[in-house]
């Protein structure tokens, strides 16, 4: 976990030699390849990208083909976001208005088409002197919305039952196809350079979740579960049968911070962790982190996790999520305060990843690995979510901080042809259920909103 502008916080292994400006600084994670690299000293020039479209970030990393070199990796906020905080509010965007498909799919045109201008930028300071990255071949993941607005699709059937998906995708294009009607001033590639895209699932369940899957290899006997735990929250398991069931429950954005009044996403000046100190007098009091160890600006998704996890400990919230006494807020520091609204915002999202998994494990109650992935899912502390009753008690000490293994599962595409099969694999031997459908959902989602 790298952030593009390291202070040494200490929160991660950053050395404190990054110094790209503080508007772009995001924290940035890799995931877990499922082989090792060739990791070569040869640097050569024909490379590939990896890109992963998420509904709140958007990461793009390039490698050199033979050696299996990562050469650079960068990502921004998905742009989009003006158009609305999750999948949902974007689709009824485009349905709505005459030239809302558009909108949508030109922003995230332009933005992808910057983030490979900046991943060349930096490879090309890296390459021998006179000699030029050559990009052969593409592969994006990302969500079934995300990737529908990506290639200009009518995404009218995500707005309603049964959310059928206007492609599964599992295609071939080229980069032309990408920028399709698209304005943009130059194309960072060639127009003819080759471009993946994998297979979906479902409506809600897409090439990311799939390549998630390739990435944890859940074509072996193994049983496992993968959450990305975001604003929609894709989930899967493989059993010991070796049947493979995936969910997804909408959490909403307050994990990145969306809907929370003081929330922000995790970077410079976000209250990142709490944790209760007691004087040799034994009195109490909640210290913070804060990305960067300056002034607090506000608190990310892990932060508002520890905090309430904190602030129920000491008693100034109960198992039902109401602050004790009148004041309304709880004041952290830097004029920043957790409001009674934060903490309902946090026990929705918590009772959808938590109702998911407990639906999941209905199909195999065993002991087994549970990967968290994606931003939070990885940066988010195990104990906080165990707490909170996040995920199932007997899972925490099997709880792994996977990364970004949807990117990872990309690149394992972009490098190695086979995994295309792995791919197509668990996509035919996966089973999709509607959370909201399935029975008992409601009375389930509302037993796990305490704490």
């Amino acid at each position: 976990m790298l952030c593009e502008k390291c202070h040494h916080c200490g929160l991660c292994e950053g050395d404190g030699t990054n110094t790209n400006d503080d508007s772009s600084m995001r924290i940035s994670l890799e995931g877990i390849l499922p082989f090792v690299p060739v990791c070569s000293a040869v640097q050569d020039s024909k490379a590939g990208v990896a890109i992963d479209i998420g509904t709140t970030t958007i990461v793009c990393s390039l490698y050199a083909l033979s050696s299996e070199r990562r050469i650079a990796t960068v990502s921004q906020a998905n742009a989009q976001r003006k158009y609305g905080s999750d999948v949902l509010s974007r689709i009824q965007f485009a349905c709505q208005n005459e030239n809302g498909s558009k909108l949508l799919h030109d922003s995230l045109v332009f933005q992808i088409n910057s983030l490979l201008a900046q991943s060349l930028s930096i490879a090309a300071v890296n390459m021998p002197r006179g000699s030029r990255v050559d990009v052969r071949k593409i592969v994006i993941t990302g969500n079934t919305t995300m990737l529908s607005f990506a290639l200009s699709l009518n995404t009218s059937s995500l707005a309603f039952s049964p959310f059928t998906p206007p492609s599964l995708f599992d295609i071939d294009i080229t980069y032309a196809d990408v920028l399709k009607d698209a304005r943009v001033n130059f194309a960072a590639v060639p127009l003819e350079t080759s471009v993946y895209i994998p297979s979906v699932i479902s409506g809600f369940i897409g090439a990311d979740t799939v390549c998630a899957m390739a990435a944890l290899n859940f074509t072996n006997a193994e049983k496992k579960i993968v959450a990305d735990i975001g604003t929609n929250c894709e989930m899967a398991i493989q059993t010991a049968k070796g049947d493979i069931i995936c969910t997804s429950a909408s959490a909403g954005p307050a994990f990145e911070g969306g809907g929370v009044s003081a929330g922000m996403s995790a970077c410079e000046g976000a209250i990142a962790s709490s944790k209760i100190k007691s004087d040799e007098l034994g009195s109490k009091a909640i210290e913070y982190s804060v990305i960067g160890n300056g002034r607090a600006k506000g608190i990310c998704g892990t932060g508002l996790l520890s905090v309430i996890h904190s602030f129920l400990t000491l008693g100034f919230i109960d198992p039902y999520g109401t602050m004790q006494g009148d004041k309304g807020a709880l004041l952290l520091r830097d004029g920043i305060s957790l409001l009674q609204s934060d903490i309902r915002s946090i026990q929705l999202a918590k009772a959808a990843v938590r109702t998911g998994l407990d639906f999941l494990l209905q199909y195999d109650k065993s002991d087994m690995p549970l990967y968290l992935a994606g931003g939070f899912g990885t940066a988010v502390n195990i104990s906080d979510v165990a707490f909170l009753g996040m995920i199932p008690p007997f899972l925490t000490k099997k709880t792994i901080a996977a990364g970004n293994v949807a990117l990872s599962g990309a690149v394992a595409i972009l490098l190695r042809d086979e995994y295309r099969a792995v791919a197509r694999t668990i996509v035919k031997k996966a089973k999709s259920i509607n959370l909201a459908e399935a029975n008992g959902f409601q009375d389930s989602f509302i037993a796990n909103i305490n704490f």
